[in-house]
This record gives C-alpha cells, sequence and structure tokens, in this order.
C-alpha cells in the first residue's frame, strides 16, 4: 500500500500536515517477515514519526491493542494513533543507538526484562488486552505438522523437533509472565539509555526464561556472557536446575522461529534446488545478513535461516 494511501485524513491530522507535501521526507523501514509495511516520516514543522501498517488482519488484531498495552508500560514507543478499520498505528519515531559492547549491554537488555515481567497482568483486561498463554511447544506441533508433509527435512532434524515437543513432559517451567516471545535485534531500539521493544504479535503468557533465552543468543552467543545473563536477571547464581531448564528454553527459542521459517518457505513452495548445497553455520548466517550479503527476499534464503537455527544446538 503506498504511503498517499496509508495517509489518511485522520493521520494527517495526528502529524499535523494538509498533505503529502508537508513532508520533509518519508522512508520505507524493515518490516521484517510479517509483511508489515513501515514508514518514517518527517514533516516540515519537525515531527518524527513511524506509520505502521500491519497487512496481515489477524496479526492486527493482536498487535494494534497489544503494542498500544505495551507502550503504556513503557515497553515500546507509545501509539499516539490507531486505526483498526485500517490496521494502522503512528507512534513517534525513536532515533537508534548502538548498544553497548561491553558488559552494560547485560544491564540494559535485563533492566528491560524485569520490566516487562513485572507488568501486572490483571492490567491487561482494562486495556481490553486479551493475553493468551503462548506454548512454545504447541507452535512446534502445529508447525511440525506441516512440515513433516515436505520430503527436505532430514531425519536429524525432525528428530530435534520432536525431542523438544517431548520434553515439555518432564520441563520444570519457570514463572509465567507478560512476554515478548519474540526478541531480536530487528525488533528493539536503544535510546535514552534503555531499550524499547516492536512488533508485539506474538506477546502474551509464556515461561519468564523464553525471553532470556532468545536474546541470549541473538546478543551474545558466548557461554559465559549467557551465564552472566541469566545470573544477572535472576539476582543470583542460578543452580543446576534453573541452568538445565534455561538451556531447554535456549533450544526452544532456536526451535520456535526456525519451525516457522521452514514452514513458510515449506508452504510457499521451496524446492531442493532453492537451497545450498551446505547450510551456513548460525553465526555464518547472521554475519551475510548483517553485512548484507545475504537478504530474506528468497523462499530459499528463509528455509536456509531456518537449517542455520536448527543445526546450532
Amino acid at each position: 500500500m503506498s504511503i498517499e494511501v496509508l495517509l489518511n485524513d485522520e493521520i494527517k491530522k495526528v502529524v499535523n500536515i494538509d498533505s503529502i507535501e508537508d513532508l520533509e521526507f518519508y522512508e520505507p523501514i524493515l518490516g521484517g517477515l510479517s509483511g508489515s509495511e513501515v514508514y518514517r516520516i518527517k514533516t516540515k514543522e519537525g515531527g518524527d514519526f513511524v506509520l505502521k501498517f500491519v497487512s496481515v488482519k489477524s496479526h492486527a488484531e493482536r498487535e494494534l491493542p497489544m503494542q498500544t498495552f505495551a507502550g503504556d508500560h513503557d515497553l515500546a514507543p507509545k501509539v499516539i494513533y490507531k486505526c483498526h478499520h485500517q490496521d494502522l498505528i503512528v507512534m513517534p519515531y525513536v532515533a537508534p543507538e548502538r548498544l553497548p559492547d561491553d558488559l552494560s549491554r547485560v544491564d540494559y537488555l535485563v533492566d528491560f526484562l524485569h520490566k516487562m515481567h513485572a507488568v501486572d497482568i490483571s492490567t491487561a483486561k482494562n486495556s481490553g488486552v486479551v493475553l493468551e498463554n503462548i506454548s512454545p511447544y504447541d507452535f512446534l506441533k502445529e508447525q511440525l505438522g506441516a512440515i513433516k508433509k515436505s520430503a527436505l527435512l532430514t531425519d536429524d532434524i525432525l528428530i530435534k523437533f520432536d525431542e523438544l515437543i517431548a520434553a515439555e513432559k518432564t520441563a520444570k517451567p519457570r514463572k509465567v509472565t507478560f512476554s515478548h516471545n519474540d526478541i531480536n535485534p530487528g525488533n528493539v531500539v536503544f535510546s535514552e539509555n534503555k531499550v524499547r521493544a516492536f512488533d508485539w504479535t506474538t506477546a502474551g503468557l509464556n515461561d519468564s526464561f523464553y525471553d532470556v533465552a532468545s536474546i541470549s543468543y541473538w546478543f551474545f552467543r558466548n557461554k559465559d556472557v549467557e551465564k552472566r545473563l541469566l545470573e544477572v536477571y535472576l539476582g543470583y547464581e542460578p543452580s543446576s536446575d534453573e541452568l538445565k531448564h534455561f538451556e531447554l528454553m535456549q533450544k526452544l527459542a532456536k526451535a520456535v522461529p526456525a519451525a516457522g521459517l521452514i514452514n513458510q518457505a515449506v508452504v510457499g513452495g521451496v524446492t531442493k534446488g532453492d537451497l545450498p548445497e551446505e547450510f551456513p553455520t548460525l553465526d555464518e548466517f547472521l554475519h551475510g545478513l548483517g553485512s548484507g550479503h545475504i537478504d530474506l527476499d528468497s523462499l530459499g534464503s528463509i528455509y536456509t535461516f531456518g537449517m542455520a537455527l536448527m543445526q546450532s544446538f
């Protein structure tokens, strides 16, 4: 959908313009794999905003109220306008800063986790938000049903999926909290010494260790730092049981997006000819993604991303 169409009369009032000619500039912002269209729009009067159109109706029904709820708790940029009819939201633009490369990165991310996991979930109802239980095990079961119809996946990967689903029977879950469930560098912004997140479509109630596990591999991928992350999050040295459960959540936090990516590619009709002869490691894939040598605009690269995640444990 073009920016001219997205800028309806109500949004023009919100950002204080009469027409698109009153913008200093507008530019698309990467919307990830969801299909959402995201624009930064800056007015000649100095207003700076993000306009997001959530193209998948079922996603919009969750994300619009969830993003508002998160913004009200200072976990996300505050929503200043939303339109359920057009599935649009407007937020102030937050200029991103680089997360520190030293161990203070752990502290900033843990501060965000503590704030999110401390949210009083009883307040959601008053905000018109339905916080569903988000089970990574159920998601894997659902995705695996479709994935197994493809002849591309090897037995060792299918066994990994099956073992994770079976692990639910013996797992000792942590406290269930309000969770984002899809924390990655593309979904967070660091500004003014704090972390805030976008894309709350998958948010809900989940094991608190799941978000910590997602952060561990997206932002660190170093065993010593990952253990420190968990220790800072807990406020004490984790027990052997807690470390074991954290390791399970790390595998789930990789397997869940992997299953979604692989299923997306399979449903889209990916073939063996679309895939590399040898799959890259997760570090190699993420490096290629960050450097621009790899993109996610083909079914082959989407499937390869899923395989890189699954082969990393």
